[in-house]
């Protein structure tokens, strides 16, 4: 009968080589996986501290930046402007271009072959020199597979391993579908000291299989290498979160908490300190860079006077400066582009909404702008303020002056502006495309209600004796076509509270009477005498009331008074297009048409109105 026997032959002891590899790999791990830790609890003490932080300081110390660097914004235009007035005075574009050229020179572009080149980050898997062990010599040699190699390899050994689809039960899925997720995060970065990481964590670290010690000894050299640089990497992550600013406000806000003290609180007061020393500099430096803009349109107008060529230098420095652009007027602005086409669609939402008043501020800045010189109601901060106010009395939510200016929609800028010899500072379009754009949306119906109500707000301010209250006038044009007679109206009751002529060019208001009438702040009514047409503005609710009678009234207050017609009102009568007789003196007075002046036993003709009108007109503009 056979006898069956078992025989047990001794295996070799691991040499001391393997044994001190294998040791350096639990240390090495050892310290990854405490540094590891350390970096997670730190970095979510930090980030809890940063929200907390956030919720109770973040919003005053962002209102702080904002009014800090409107600051910046004025003294950085200030100094712009300070430089093209010497410029201008002198006459030289090379004055003007010294600065650019020093700022050049201080922070010069570095060449190509100067310039210094950072060092290469060591590749995860790299071999830094000495990683290998003090033991290490030429006869320790060992093949390292290539990098590519050990990556897939790896990830293929830990898919495997930990594939939700090989969990037993709910708790052991989720937690394999998280260390699926890191597995393939750190293979798609080829981060392969993250996977001999997740390897030893999870369990498996050696390779399965009978290896024999050259081999051994090869993975734990591969090993060593990646857990070298995962521990160094963590090392600086731990370093770089301790000199964080998170950091130093967390040790600090835990110093003051220990004495009794609030650092988010003390904090906040410190800030609101601040932020108002910063809103009172802003409305000072406010009216300052507007009134240096008006000491550049001096020097510029100054010269010239001058030589043509000095005129045309001077020109240029200032259309050179990054911090001045050219100026439009209403006749100048061009066909809307995209961004401009853009612009008016945010702008007709904007005014749909419940506090449409960034869309408000922006009408402030078209109005300032288009009118050739700023509306006397926008020049200074304290009349700007004042109009502003006004408007968003309405509006909880709505910013005072200095916080609106300080945050700014980017179609926005308080910046300075050129065009021909006009300078002028203060809220603007930040573009032409910018102008175009609003000009654009005034056509919209929804913009149009706002726009009346903001062109309202801009005009001076006026004691109405009838209503005995102060109130924000409106700018029109009495009579046009043939005198110009220019009036402010109080808004409640129609009430004329000045009447004047201007001699020259129309300035602020002035200049947007033809927008008050698109946009139907003011009303018009056309009179036909002779062959010219003449218009006579006014409020809308006036208009809708003016009979015959009126009429006659203000064609005599506005003509036969001033220029001393042989006229008196009972002469006067109108007849409208297509009816054969007068209106009656109780009519009222159709809209949409011209209606014809009739004279009735006077002893001039209407065409010999307008020669008389005319001859005075010229009479008084000799004078």
């Amino acid at each position: 009968m056979p006898v069956a026997a078992l025989a047990l032959s001794p295996q070799p002891l691991p040499s001391l080589r393997l044994l001190r590899a294998e040791g350096r790999v639990r240390a090495l791990l050892a310290d990854v996986l405490e540094l590891e830790d350390a970096r997670d609890a730190l970095e979510s003490a930090l980030a809890e501290f940063s929200a907390c932080w956030a919720r109770e300081a973040g919003a005053a110390l962002a209102e702080l930046d904002d009014a800090e660097r409107l600051v910046r914004r004025l003294r950085r235009l200030e100094d712009e402007i300070d430089r093209l007035v010497a410029a201008t005075l002198s006459s030289g574009v090379a004055e003007a271009r010294a600065p650019a050229a020093g700022r050049a020179a201080a922070h010069p572009r570095p060449s190509r072959s100067g310039r210094a080149r950072p060092a290469p980050r060591p590749r995860p898997g790299a071999a830094p020199s000495g990683a290998a062990g003090d033991d290490a010599g030429p006869d320790a040699a060992v093949t390292i597979e290539p990098e590519d190699v050990a990556l897939k390899r790896l990830h293929r050994r830990l898919a495997r391993a930990v594939h939700p689809d090989v969990a037993r039960g709910d708790d052991e899925r989720a937690l394999f579908a998280e260390w699926m997720a890191r597995v393939n995060a750190a293979y798609h970065r080829r981060d392969l000291a993250a996977l001999e990481v997740l390897a030893e964590k999870i369990g498996l670290g050696d390779a399965p299989g009978d290896p024999s010690e050259v081999e051994r000894l090869s993975r734990l050299e591969r090993r060593v290498i990646a857990l070298t640089a995962a521990r160094d990497a963590l090392a600086r992550d731990l370093e770089r979160l301790r000199s964080s600013e998170a950091f130093r406000l967390r040790r600090e806000a835990q110093r003051r908490g220990l004495a009794g003290g609030d650092l988010a609180a003390e904090t906040r007061a410190g800030a609101a300190e601040r932020i108002a020393a910063a809103r009172a500099d802003s409305l000072r430096r406010y009216d300052l860079t507007a009134a240096r803009a008006a000491d550049l349109e001096r020097a510029l107008r100054a010269g010239g006077a001058g030589r043509a060529g000095t005129r045309r230098d001077a020109t240029g420095a200032i259309a050179a400066s990054p911090l001045v652009r050219r100026g439009l007027a209403l006749p100048e602005i061009a066909r809307p582009g995209v961004r401009a086409l853009e612009l008016a669609r945010e702008l007709e939402e904007s005014a749909r909404a419940a506090e449409p008043w960034e869309c408000a501020l922006t009408l402030l800045a078209f109005y300032a702008e288009v009118g050739g010189d700023v509306p006397d109601g926008l020049a200074t901060a304290a009349a700007l303020g004042e109009r502003w106010d006004l408007l968003r009395s309405g509006w909880p939510r709505a910013p005072d002056l200095s916080r609106a200016l300080a945050r700014l929609p980017r179609h926005l800028d308080v910046g300075v502006r050129v065009r021909g010899d006009g300078v002028a500072a203060g809220l603007q379009l930040s573009s032409a495309d910018a102008v175009a754009g609003v000009r654009h949306a005034l056509a919209s119906g929804a913009l149009r209600p706002l726009a009346r109500d903001v062109l309202a707000a801009c005009g001076p301010r006026e004691r109405c004796e009838a209503c005995e209250a102060t109130v924000a006038a409106v700018h029109l044009l009495r009579t046009r076509g043939l005198d110009e007679v220019h009036g402010v109206v109080c808004p409640r009751c129609g009430s004329v509270l000045r009447s004047y002529w201007r001699y020259g060019e129309r300035h602020g208001l002035e200049c947007l009477a033809p927008l008050a009438l698109e946009l139907g702040l003011v009303a018009e009514a056309h009179v036909r005498i002779g062959r010219r047409t003449v218009g006579f503005q006014m409020l809308p609710a006036v208009r809708a009331a003016l009979t015959a009678a009126r009429l006659a009234h203000l064609v005599h207050a506005l003509y036969a008074q001033p220029h001393e017609l042989p006229l008196r009102a009972s002469h006067l009568a109108f007849q409208a297009e297509g009816a054969r007789a007068a209106l009656a003196p109780d009519d009222l007075v159709p809209e949409g048409a011209a209606v014809r002046l009739r004279l009735a036993g006077a002893a001039l003709r209407e065409q010999q109105v307008i020669s008389w009108v005319k001859q005075r007109i010229e009479e008084r503009f000799r004078r």
